[in-house]
């Protein structure tokens, strides 16, 4: 092969994805734009192991994150009920841990995870005035 048709080869997928980063740079959460350019890298995100590690395995109280976790759930959610798992944008996976369902339809929902008073964590889809109990699975 020619080193010319080489270099044509090699050279379409990275304009293909070219023409994806400026959407990627559109994108005004950190969070998001930083899976927006991971998806385009073919890397998979790190999840952040802070906020509700401790409900892991083999994780500590001490790695505790008082801060809000914000952050999308690609696709379309239909709602939930007793034991939806809802996959973050940067890895994260929680189950739902309310007993309460809800029924709607969002695409790329906005949402913010929080430490309840009494020690448990609430999701809250950032469009709507929902939120659910939820505890950290992986």
């Amino acid at each position: 092969m020619r080193p010319a048709a080489m270099l044509l080869f090699a050279a379409l997928p990275v304009t293909a994805l070219a023409q994806d980063w400026p959407s990627c740079r559109a994108i005004a959460e950190d969070s998001a734009r930083l899976a927006c350019y991971d998806q385009l890298a073919g890397t998979a995100p790190v999840a952040d192991q802070s906020l509700g590690a401790e409900q892991l395995p083999g994780h500590s109280q001490s790695e505790m994150q008082e801060q809000p976790l914000h952050s999308r759930i690609p696709g379309e959610l239909q709602g939930w009920d007793a034991k939806t798992r809802f996959t973050l944008e940067n890895g994260q996976v929680w189950q739902n841990a309310g007993d309460r369902p809800a029924y709607f339809r969002v695409r790329d929902a906005a949402v913010t995870i929080e430490k309840s008073a009494l020690g448990g964590y609430w999701l809250k889809i950032d469009a709507l005035n929902l939120q659910t109990r939820v505890r950290r699975i992986r």
